[in-house]
């Protein structure tokens, strides 16, 4: 599941579902970091999320595809 810190995310990797998560770069939102390892997590440097360089997500949606296989 491809998602931003929601709750959705914290339900779904609950259940063991594999996450890619976008986060601005807000100091407080690491006390929601995922705790597991099927969550990957893509951070902003600034505090917009529209600022993750495309190609750095397009090739960690590749990476997570091709860990399905």
């Amino acid at each position: 599941m491809i998602t931003t810190d929601t709750s959705i995310m914290h339900i779904a990797l609950s259940h063991g579902t594999r996450c890619l998560v976008m986060m601005n770069n807000e100091s407080w939102r690491d006390a929601f970091l995922p705790l597991n390892e099927a969550g990957v997590v893509l951070r902003s440097s600034t505090d917009k999320i529209s600022d993750i360089n495309l190609s750095v997500l397009s090739q960690s949606v590749t990476e997570e595809l091709s860990d399905l296989h």
